[in-house]
């Protein structure tokens, strides 16, 4: 019984003793106004190469690309495991709708890369550092790359300058 005492005198006392005043220093998106011209340029074109990894995943674009003709095969191997709810399937027949897991996650990852390079165009454009106008450029360069991607496999493109805008879509020809 005395050392079920110690042990909640010891732990109070770990309590109290732990309890100090805490100066906190909060970082978000409006703590930015200590950076530098080029760590802004760089914070800034950083975001539009994230999406790029997760849309060439064997889940998303190789998925709407290669399954769905004879390029690669998913094979199933029967019973409960491996059928994958029968999306492969249905990718591999084109029996493909749009609430497929890998059309889904393939066009958020494209227009989420595509709406990272319009910000930071318009983000780039006023920026003084030198290497804002190379940075510049390659923002622009992803915004055609993402955009080539959406015109290939969903048959348009979004044109938009600024962030704040409503995009305009172009449908691409289908023969």
């Amino acid at each position: 019984m005395k050392t079920i005492y110690i042990y909640i005198l010891f732990t109070g006392i770990i309590i109290i003793s732990g309890c100090t005043k805490l100066n906190e220093e909060i970082l978000d998106e409006s703590s930015v106004t200590g950076l530098t011209d080029k760590q802004l340029a760089e914070g800034t074109l950083a975001p539009v190469y994230t999406a790029l990894p997760t849309i060439f995943q064997h889940t998303n674009y190789f998925a709407l690309q290669e399954i769905s003709t004879d390029e690669a095969i998913l094979p199933y191997r029967g019973g409960t495991d491996w059928g994958d709810n029968g999306i492969y399937l249905s990718l591999h027949k084109h029996e493909t709708t749009s609430g497929d897991p890998n059309v889904r996650n393939t066009w958020n990852n494209i227009v989420i890369g595509l709406s990272r390079s319009i910000t930071a165009i318009t983000t780039l454009a006023t920026n003084t550092d030198p290497n804002a106008k190379t940075f510049l450029a390659e923002a622009r360069g992803m915004r055609a790359y993402y955009s080539m991607l959406t015109l290939d496999l969903f048959g348009l493109i979004f044109i938009k300058e600024d962030p704040r805008d409503i995009s305009k879509v172009v449908r691409g020809l289908r023969l």
